[in-house]
C-alpha cells in the first residue's frame, strides 16, 4: 500500500520497465559478472524508492503471469522451470 504512487506509471514506461526486467534477467545468465557490476547502481536506487525485498516474489508472480497470457501454448513446462532458474539469480 506504501507503494501505490509506483502504479501510476503510464502503460508504455511499464512495457519499458518490464522489458529491462528482462534483459537484466538474461544478463545474468550470459554475463554474470556485467550483470553483478549493474545490479548493485539497480539495488540502490530501489532502496531509494522504497522497494523492500519482499515486493520481489509478487513481481515475479506478475511477470510469469504476463509470459503466460502473452506466450499461451508455448509457455510450458520447461519454459516456466527455465525462467524460476533465471528468475532465483
Amino acid at each position: 500500500p506504501e507503494q501505490t504512487h509506483i502504479y501510476k506509471l503510464p502503460l508504455k514506461m511499464w512495457g519499458f520497465l518490464l522489458k529491462h526486467i528482462i534483459d537484466m534477467l538474461l544478463l545474468s545468465v550470459t554475463n554474470p559478472e556485467r550483470f553483478y557490476e549493474e545490479q548493485f547502481a539497480l539495488v540502490i536506487r530501489h532502496i531509494r524508492y522504497g522497494v523492500r525485498a519482499e515486493y520481489l516474489t509478487p513481481m515475479g508472480k506478475a511477470i510469469f503471469s504476463v509470459f503466460e497470457e502473452t506466450l499461451g501454448d508455448k509457455w510450458d513446462d520447461r519454459a516456466q522451470a527455465c525462467w524460476k532458474e533465471v528468475f532465483k539469480r
